[in-house]
């Protein structure tokens, strides 16, 4: 059984909104890790940024300090290794211990960000489980995690995706169990 699971599939298939599904379920849950979320902030209506929140307190403001990323249609893509590589490990070493970890979204963006990388391998060797979402691109950070033992990845497609928020309990409460099993019961 896999400790930790991963959500795949197309661009707005609904990844994220069935892990809102299936937190919703558990209000008590203590949360460790991110969200990473999109806006169209200002005037220009046409440049997403993409921010880094910690899975914690998701209604942290969203501003300069932790985008890490702008995309403009007709330009290249500005990735911000170095955002990644400061808030990431810190979401992700958080001093309490969570009851699940969530890395929402993990993709290209942090290609060069080799701390948040790192940092993102040390969770998924620790004892909590981790619940997130992978791009289905080939890159070779993406790929170590989907190779790992302890990985579940499961596609989410239009047709799938209202089927899957009872399956996808049931491997978080296995999951989160066995962490509890593992630890002798605390």
């Amino acid at each position: 059984m896999a400790r930790h699971i991963f959500l795949t599939g197309d661009i707005q298939v609904g990844k994220s909104t069935l892990i809102h599904r299936v937190l919703a379920l558990h209000p008590g849950l203590r949360l460790g890790g991110f969200y990473t979320l999109s806006a169209y902030p200002g005037a220009d209506s046409s440049l997403r940024h993409v921010y880094m929140v910690p899975a914690a307190r998701p209604h942290t403001p969203c501003d300069a300090s932790n985008t890490v990323a702008l995309c403009h249609p007709g330009r290249p893509l500005r990735r911000f290794a170095d955002v990644f590589d400061r808030l990431g490990p810190m979401y992700l070493a958080q001093p309490d211990s969570p009851d699940l970890v969530l890395m929402d979204e993990l993709g290209t963006l942090e290609g060069e960000a080799l701390r948040f990388q790192a940092a993102v391998l040390a969770r998924l060797d620790g004892p909590i489980p981790v619940l997130g979402v992978i791009k289905p691109k080939a890159h070779p950070f993406l790929q170590a995690i989907r190779r790992r033992g302890d990985v579940q990845v499961i596609e989410v497609s239009a047709r799938n995706r209202d089927e899957l928020a009872e399956p996808l309990d049931r491997l978080i409460r296995i999951a989160m169990q066995k962490t509890v099993d593992d630890m002798g019961g605390v």
